[in-house]
């Protein structure tokens, strides 16, 4: 829900929503069997606030409480929905360095912007929220909030009663470029985009353009809903969509790559989009990927093998434990191609894949793609499951050596991995049936040397520092402790990782070459 004329967003403002559709479907939301400004008032309440049609508070009778007329009692803030599987993403200044398209003066443009974190929420809202370093007043503060039209909003109501999914994934942020878009000059046709879907919500996209967070001051510009997108053939939408510029037809355009996602139906879920920026149209389309029952939960990867700024390839995994490959090199979609790259010749080691791969090119110039396999839905279903490194060979996909997969005794992979100084690094979870933390299981980190799956003599693996900052003996994997763990995170020789329990512990690696680093303090993050 967008309020593009800086409306007061309170119920008493109900009827001069009819612009932003507070009430698409037309549905009846307060049950009184008229469809009118009483249903916009109460979409606005329960998203203030999931409590205000509540007749009752600690007992007391309250009258008046219906639509909207709620007393205020206390100090009672904006109430935040839970944020569970979407992972918040930061957006201050663009990325330094680039030049194509006077880029550079988008850059200067916009290098001291207001820094913001998106994240999605199961209160039904994406939600913008001020970083400014504690610097202002609003530090912290929401920004903006927007709740996409295609939102059930009769399931607002039920935020005081149930839990329920919204905006439940985890958003996409980057600099696109806009060929076609008018503009006085070039540099203003790049914009910071935001994508994100709904998860379990829905078998929705939507994009808005984040460019400038405090473009009110010069015009209804900021934020602007660019486009919302599905399809019939889309599960839930659970992937984040991963972005590349690509040729369509002599025209170089910015594009999303998104998975079919989620679904209990047959032949949804398993399909492959290619959308337009800008447009919000669908360019091209897979549909019916492997069997009826096929999904694909799984992010895609993109990769640009001969370093031109386009994208080559798109790969993702799907749950029958197929990797797959896209290729779109040929300026020409209809030759573009979306076929298998490996499924493994073992049949019980085909094992659904959840999360994006990881893909990079060894010394040799070779494309490695690293992927993990685990079933996310069935946390509690203990199994063995694997991580790969398979060889893209022309579109033929290999596993070299016989140290491939990894073996994974009980163990589920679900985050993806990275890959630092010829050693990928992944995480997998243990579920284990203790009453402490109510059978969170336990997380560990894993660092395997590229084409070797080991720690080849002490050369590639984990290193931590004992208690007189002393690196001790390198080891394959660390447990990290209660929960889920997160992908990890490398920078400058450290490696960052956490769970959704109280983990206590930052592995600390040891790059070759570089100096060990030491722990630093960290925080829980989901």
């Amino acid at each position: 829900m967008l309020n593009p004329s800086r409306l007061l967003f309170d119920k008493n403002t109900a009827s001069l929503y009819d612009q932003v559709y507070p009430n698409p479907r037309t549905e009846d939301i307060d049950g009184d069997g008229a469809i009118d400004d009483d249903d916009a008032k109460t979409i606005i309440g329960y998203t203030l606030d999931p409590y205000f049609d509540d007749t009752t508070v600690g007992g007391t009778h309250l009258p008046g409480y219906h639509k909207g007329q709620r007393p205020i009692i206390g100090n009672k803030g904006w109430k935040l929905g839970d944020i569970y599987h979407s992972t918040p993403v930061f957006v201050g200044a663009p990325p330094h360095g680039f030049t194509e398209n006077s880029y550079g003066t988008f850059y200067q443009n916009y290098k001291n912007r207001t820094q913001m974190v998106y994240v999605g929420a199961n209160d039904g809202m994406l939600h913008g929220i001020k970083n400014t370093k504690g610097t202002s007043s609003t530090d912290g503060r929401e920004h903006i909030a927007i709740i996409p039209k295609r939102t059930p909003l009769g399931k607002v109501k039920n935020l005081r009663s149930n839990h329920d999914y919204y905006v439940d994934a985890t958003p996409k942020a980057y600099d696109v470029f806009f060929s076609s878009l008018a503009t006085p000059e070039e540099w203003q046709k790049w914009r910071t985009v935001i994508i994100t879907g709904l998860r379990e919500g829905g078998p929705y996209y939507f994009a808005i353009d984040v460019t400038n967070p405090d473009g009110y001051a010069s015009g209804p510009e900021y934020p602007k809903i660019l486009w919302e997108w599905t399809d019939n053939k889309m599960g839930d939408s659970w992937a984040k969509p991963d972005v590349g510029k690509i040729n369509d037809g002599g025209t170089f355009k910015h594009v999303a790559f998104i998975t079919g996602g989620y679904s209990a139906g047959n032949n949804i879920g398993n399909s492959f989009y290619i959308v337009d920026i800008q447009t919000g149209t669908t360019i091209k389309s897979w549909e019916n990927l492997g069997a009826n029952d096929n999904k694909i939960p799984s992010s895609p990867t993109t990769f640009d093998a001969n370093n031109d700024g386009l994208v080559d390839y798109i790969y993702f995994g799907d749950t029958k434990g197929t990797l797959w490959k896209v290729d779109v090199r040929n300026a020409d979609k209809t030759n573009w191609t979306c076929n298998p790259l490996f499924t493994p010749s073992v049949v019980a080691q085909r094992k659904p894949i959840f999360y994006s791969p990881t893909v990079v090119k060894n010394n040799e110039g070779k494309i490695l793609v690293f992927f993990g396999t685990g079933e996310e839905l069935n946390l509690l279903t203990v199994t063995d499951n694997y991580f790969w490194e398979v060889w893209d060979d022309n579109g033929t996909g290999r596993v070299i050596g016989s140290n491939w997969p990894k073996v994974l005794t009980g163990q589920k992979v679900l985050s993806s991995p990275v890959v630092a100084n010829y050693v990928v690094y992944f995480t997998s979870w243990l579920y284990t049936a203790t009453s402490e933390y109510c059978g969170a299981g336990s997380g560990r980190i894993y660092g395997l040397k590229i084409s070797n799956a080991g720690i080849d003599g002490g050369a590639a693996g984990l290193v931590l520092l004992d208690s007189y900052g002393k690196p001790k003996p390198v080891v394959e994997y660390e447990v990290i402790g209660p929960g889920i763990p997160t992908s990890p995170v490398v920078t400058n020789g450290t490696i960052y990782v956490s769970s959704n329990v109280d983990a206590k512990n930052i592995i600390v690696i040891k790059f070759l070459g570089w100096p060990a680093s030491r722990t630093r303090s960290w925080r829980e993050v989901f």
